[in-house]
């Protein structure tokens, strides 16, 4: 039997451990969030995925007639996920979390993968997708690595892309139904995909295909398709997905919304600008690791610098690619043009719908990072050395920027609420199973007490349950002995007394009060 050799070129050798090293570093950082600080951090919007989950789990369905959802009924969303890691884990919520998270995070690397893959990227796409899941900014950190709300949106959008481009290279038809299959389930969620991701997917193809067809004169529709194939055929494929994607979003707004309570975004309306453009792209650049109000010589502050240079090198890279767009295959053709296509689409609605908040410009961190990939892959003024150098400081940009958000989120939580983990410890312990308390807490009482203890979403001095995120049953505040829940940290208190006769005092740490109502 001959010899078999291994021939590696060390360069090659050097990016690939790189790339899979930064994204398994990238991971384990995501999972140890998770896991420690996370058990406390979690607030009233993402304890309310589990509860939701829990429930239907019991009812086994798809969705509830008995909950009431937000502004968007999520119908392939997290909720699957949480509903797997609750049946692995039925008495560990915090591990049902965990588990949850890890499944999305793998499943959101083998998405941005695979869409780098389909546009020609091959190791700079493994490198971009350990980028993704690095919490380099608070908003990242809080809603798409802890919180996992993006995740299924730049997921379903990622092997959506993917799917399309790959087709157009090999033509193998099953790619066809499993991107129309993943734009229905992502109209069916709401609008929100439509605005941020099939809308400009569809003006990049109409501009992919005007690029080609500008200077002819003479040809007719037929001549053109037979010329320009590949541009036609992305013309159509992509807009039966809008069109796919549009359906999806019709059975959400005309059938759905009919039996199930939430907030549509369909009463929106177009009106005066009421969000300044500049701003709110200064905003997405802030993403990427900007901390407000952090002293300049401070690790906040020292991060922000960091950040910055990161948003500025995005600046760099997405106008130079623009600029000698000509070089480069069609399929990073069409991501160097979808990423400012999102971000200028962005900025109109924005701007007109006067609905906006920083957090929407998450979906297109997705986009931006192949972006950095592409450039890395493909730009040649800089030498090879040169290049890996560059790669190397801005994966310590990030890792740098990723610890200072971390450290800063861990010793001032935004919403996560000190002493409310103990408080609930306390309850399941002494056997109390029924609790009203804030939307700020209630739901977390629930998690962390790994369903025992029924919590109520009401204000102290309400008569009625809110109706978010909580079961419909909720809306009627329970009948008989329960436990009354003050945040005092939270500004909370009862404003007469005389309405619980009698009201018991029976817990107090940490500003967190417990009382017992007959």
């Amino acid at each position: 039997m001959g010899r078999v050799t291994l021939n590696f070129n060390n360069k090659n050798l050097f990016r690939t451990l790189f790339a899979w090293v930064w994204v398994a570093i990238a991971f384990a950082v995501d999972m140890w969030y998770q896991y420690v600080p996370g058990k406390w951090i979690t607030d009233g919007d993402l304890a309310g995925e589990l509860l939701l989950s829990d429930l239907l789990n019991q009812e086994k369905k798809i969705l509830s007639s008995n909950w009431f959802y937000t502004t968007e009924l999520r119908v392939f969303e997290t909720q699957w996920f949480y509903r797997l890691g609750l049946i692995i884990f039925p008495h560990n919520w915090h591990m049902a979390r965990v588990l949850a998270a890890a499944m999305l995070t793998a499943l959101l690397v083998c998405a941005c993968i695979y869409f780098s893959k389909s546009v020609g990227l091959g190791v700079y796409g493994v490198w971009a997708a350990g980028f993704l899941i690095w919490p380099f900014g608070f908003w990242h950190l809080f809603l798409t690595i802890y919180g996992l709300y993006y995740m299924v949106y730049m997921i379903l959008g990622l092997f959506t892309a993917g799917l399309i481009i790959n087709y157009l290279k090999d033509k193998k038809i099953y790619r066809l139904p499993l991107a129309g299959i993943l734009s229905l389930f992502a109209g069916t969620n709401g609008v929100r995909q439509l605005i941020v991701f099939f809308v400009p997917l569809s003006i990049t193809s109409i501009i992919m295909l005007l690029l080609k067809i500008r200077d002819e004169k003479n040809l007719g529709i037929l001549d053109i398709f037979k010329k320009y194939r590949s541009e036609c055929t992305l013309f159509l494929v992509i807009n039966a997905s809008l069109i796919m994607n549009l359906l999806g979003y019709f059975i959400n707004a005309a059938i759905l919304s009919k039996k199930y309570h939430y907030y549509s975004y369909s009463d929106f309306t177009w009106g005066n600008v009421t969000a300044n453009p500049v701003e709110a792209l200064l905003d997405f650049l802030k993403l990427f690791g900007y901390v407000k109000d952090a002293e300049v010589v401070s690790l906040g502050g020292i991060a922000s610098i960091f950040g910055v240079i990161t948003a500025l090198c995005l600046i760099f890279c997405t106008i130079s690619l623009l600029a000698t767009l000509k070089k480069y295959s069609f399929e990073k053709q069409i991501a160097i043009i979808l990423f400012p296509i999102m971000v200028l689409f962005q900025l109109v609605v924005f701007a007109f719908l006067g609905n906006y908040s920083v957090n929407y410009w998450l979906p297109l961190i997705c986009y931006a990072v192949v972006i950095f990939g592409i450039w890395f892959d493909e730009f040649k003024t800089f030498n090879e050395h040169l290049k890996m150098t560059l790669l190397v400081v801005l994966s310590i940009f990030i890792v740098f920027t990723s610890f200072a958000t971390v450290k800063k989120e861990v010793t001032s939580p935004l919403r996560g609420k000190p002493g409310l983990l103990e408080t609930s410890e306390w309850l399941a312990d002494n056997g109390y199973t029924v609790v009203v308390a804030s939307f700020w807490n209630a739901n977390q009482i629930t998690e962390f007490t790994n369903g025992q203890v029924e919590a109520y979403i009401a204000d102290p001095n309400a008569k009625t349950g809110e109706t978010w995120l909580q079961k419909t049953s909720h809306e009627e505040l329970p009948e008989g002995d329960y436990i009354q829940i003050i945040n005092k940290n939270s500004g909370e208190y009862i404003e007469n007394y005389d309405s619980y006769p009698n009201a018991t005092l029976v817990y107090s740490n940490s500003g967190i009060e417990a009382y017992y109502i007959e």
